[in-house]
C-alpha cells in the first residue's frame, strides 16, 4: 500500500461514509426530477386513452363511410354488369349489319320500281287528261 494512502485513508473513509448518503440522496432526487410521478403517468395514460378512443371512433366512422361507398360502387357495378349482359355480341351485331345491308339493297330495288310506277302513273295521268279534254271539246 502506498504511503500517502496510509496517511489519508481515515479521511477517505470518512468522506465515503458521509458522501455516500449525500450521493444517494442526490441520485434519488435526480431520479425523481428526471422520471415522471404516478400522477404524471396517470394523466398521460388518460390523455393517451382519450386519443385512442377518439381515433377508434374516427376509424369506425371512416369504415362505415367506406362500407357505404363500397355498397354504392357494388350497386353501380351490378347495374353495369346487367347492362353489359343485355348488350348484343359481336356475332349478333355482324348478323344485324348483314341484314341491314340486305334491307338497304331491297329498299333500293323497291325505290327504283316505285320510280318506274311514278313515271307510268304520270304518263297514264297525262293520257287521261288528254282524253278528258278531247271528250269535253267533243261534247261542247
Amino acid at each position: 500500500m502506498p504511503d500517502w494512502l496510509k496517511e489519508w485513508w481515515p479521511f477517505i473513509a470518512v468522506s465515503i461514509a458521509i458522501g455516500s448518503p449525500l450521493v444517494q440522496a442526490w441520485v434519488g432526487w435526480s431520479v425523481r426530477a428526471r422520471f415522471a410521478s404516478k400522477d404524471d403517468l396517470a394523466a398521460e395514460a388518460k390523455a393517451r386513452n382519450e386519443a385512442i378512443d377518439t381515433e377508434r371512433k374516427s376509424r369506425h366512422e371512416r369504415e362505415a363511410e367506406m362500407r357505404e361507398a363500397a355498397m354504392a360502387v357494388r350497386g353501380r357495378l351490378d347495374r353495369v354488369e346487367t347492362a353489359i349482359e343485355h348488350l348484343p355480341t359481336a356475332e349478333a351485331v355482324a348478323t344485324l349489319t348483314l341484314q341491314l345491308t340486305r334491307v338497304e339493297g331491297k329498299l333500293a330495288v323497291f325505290e327504283e320500281r316505285a320510280n318506274g310506277f311514278v313515271a307510268l302513273f304520270e304518263r297514264t295521268d297525262r293520257q287521261v287528261q288528254i282524253m278528258d279534254e278531247f271528250l269535253r271539246r267533243a261534247n261542247s
